[in-house]
C-alpha cells in the first residue's frame, strides 16, 4: 500500500495518523507519528510534503533559523515528483551546505498542515553546517536544550520522538556512513 494521496487527494488509513485509526477502528498505522494536528487532519488532505532531517553530531542535534520563524530542524518542500529522500538530501545541502550521502528513513510526522517525512543523518567531525539561501543562522543543540529555544512544535515533537520522551535520550553516536544507512522512499 502506498503513503502517499491517491488521485482523490486521500491518503490511505495507514497514512492517516494515530488519530484517524483511533477514530475508524482501522488498525494502527505503521511508522506515522501522529503529531499535534493528526486529529484535525484525519481524513483531510494534507496541504504540504515536507522532507524534514535530524542531524546529530556529538549528541547534538542541528537546528536552523530562517530569521522570520522559529527555530527548526533542516528540510522543505519536497518538488513534484522527487523523492522524499531526495527532498531530504537536497534540502540539506541547499541550506546548510552539509554534503551527505545518505540518510534513514524514520517515520512520518503529521502536523496542522504539513507531512513531515523524517529522516536520521548522524554526521562525524569533518561535517560543519554553514547558513545558505534563507537560512541565517545554523546551531547545534542538546536535545534536552530544545525547550529553551523558540523551536517550531513539530520540531520539539519530532525531537522528543527520535530521542524519546522528553528529548532526554542521546542522539546515535555512529555516523551513518559506519552504519548501514539508505536513503529511503
Amino acid at each position: 500500500m502506498s503513503n502517499y494521496p491517491d488521485s482523490h487527494g486521500r491518503l490511505p488509513c495507514a497514512s492517516r495518523g494515530l488519530a484517524h485509526c483511533a477514530l475508524t477502528g482501522h488498525g494502527r498505522p505503521s511508522q506515522v507519528a501522529g503529531g499535534f494536528g493528526a486529529a484535525f487532519n484525519a481524513g483531510f488532505n494534507i496541504v504540504k510534503e515536507r522532507a524534514t532531517i535530524l542531524c546529530c553530531r556529538h549528541g547534538k542535534i542541528l537546528l536552523v533559523d530562517r530569521g522570520r520563524s522559529r527555530w527548526a530542524l533542516p528540510g522543505g518542500a519536497i518538488r513534484r515528483k522527487e523523492a522524499p529522500g531526495d527532498a531530504a538530501l537536497r534540502e540539506l545541502l541547499e541550506e546548510t551546505s552539509l554534503v551527505v550521502s545518505n540518510v534513514q528513513y524514520v517515520f512520518q510526522f503529521v502536523g496542522l498542515n504539513k507531512r513531515h517525512h523524517v529522516f536520521l543523518s548522524v554526521l562525524g567531525d569533518d561535517f560543519q553546517a554553514r547558513p545558505a539561501n534563507e537560512i541565517v543562522r545554523c546551531c547545534w543543540i542538546r536535545p534536552d536544550e530544545i525547550g529553551r529555544f523558540a523551536a517550531s512544535v513539530p520540531t520539539r515533537e519530532i525531537v522528543a520522538l527520535l530521542l524519546g520522551a522528553g528529548g532526554t535520550a542521546k542522539p546515535p553516536a555512529v555516523p551513518l556512513h559506519a552504519q548501514a544507512g539508505r536513503v529511503a522512499p
